[in-house]
């Protein structure tokens, strides 16, 4: 839009300076004519008085033939006379055919010069009818420039708001990679933790499976004491029960010698 405008804005100070031009040659081709037509009215003028001299010339001529003939016979030859006449009337007559052929060039410049007003006045009828369609066709741009200007202006407001969110976008994308950045050390940190605490627990574990056999050797050992002591226990308490047997089995007899003893008191008694 902005390229067509200038292009119009262009061709349109071509055509004014056209049109400049072409009023500069009306001017000059008018001040020809006016010369021209000055000149060959002062040209028709001279002919005019040349003819009127002419005119005067040839009744003084035959005026003075008429009345003074007979006394200049003695002193006038009138061969000479006539003579002097024939050489006036074609000296007159040469003067008027470079007054009528300087008056057939005057007429040639001025048909001329008539003929380049004329063109020259269609040139300028053209380069105006160019002028106002050009300035129509500039009206026109500017409201559609105007129109293009508010989108543009509104286009500048969304591409602002467009490059602000980008700012924005940008800057937390920052964020996010400073913090992807802090996590990914975080987890490298960890990582090295997590493999030292592996290659520890792997220690421990190592130096636990150490004990735990041990332990376990202790344990077993252990519990074959555990066992030899159980026999000497069962051992034991098979004698302690037999030992108890025996006991409740002498319990039982003094019991019943108690029994049969009461019984016998008791008829004592009764005795």
């Amino acid at each position: 839009m902005a390229k067509d405008k200038e292009n119009l804005r262009k061709d349109l100070e071509k055509t004014k300076a056209r049109l400049k031009e072409t009023e500069f040659k009306l001017k000059n081709a008018v001040q020809e004519k006016t010369k021209l037509e000055g000149e060959k009215a002062s040209a028709e003028r001279e002919i005019k008085r040349l003819l009127g001299q002419n005119s005067l010339l040839e009744r003084d001529i035959s005026k003075r033939d008429s009345v003074a003939g007979r006394r200049r016979d003695s002193v006038i030859d009138p061969k000479r006379a006539k003579g002097s006449s024939v050489f006036f009337e074609q000296t007159m007559q040469e003067g008027n055919k470079k007054l009528e052929v300087l008056a057939f060039e005057y007429e040639t410049a001025i048909a001329s010069l008539e003929e380049e007003l004329a063109t020259a006045y269609r040139e300028k009828e053209e380069a105006i009818l160019r002028n106002e369609c050009m300035a129509s066709e500039i009206e026109a741009l500017s409201e559609q420039m105007k129109i293009s200007s508010k989108d543009l202006n509104v286009s500048k407001e969304e591409v602002s708001a467009l490059r602000q969110y980008v700012e924005d976008y940008k800057s937390n994308q920052q964020k996010m990679e400073n913090s992807i950045r802090k996590l990914v050390e975080e987890k490298e940190e960890l990582a090295m933790q997590l493999s030292d605490s592996l290659l520890e627990m792997e220690e421990e574990r190592a130096i636990w499976s150490t004990k735990e056999r041990v332990s376990v050797r202790a344990i077993e050992e252990q519990g074959k004491l555990y066992d030899v002591e159980i026999m000497k226990l069962s051992r034991g308490m098979t004698e302690v029960r037999n030992e108890l047997e025996s006991c409740q089995e002498e319990c039982r007899v003094l019991r019943e010698r108690l029994t049969s003893s009461e019984k016998n008191v008791v008829r004592e008694k009764q005795c």
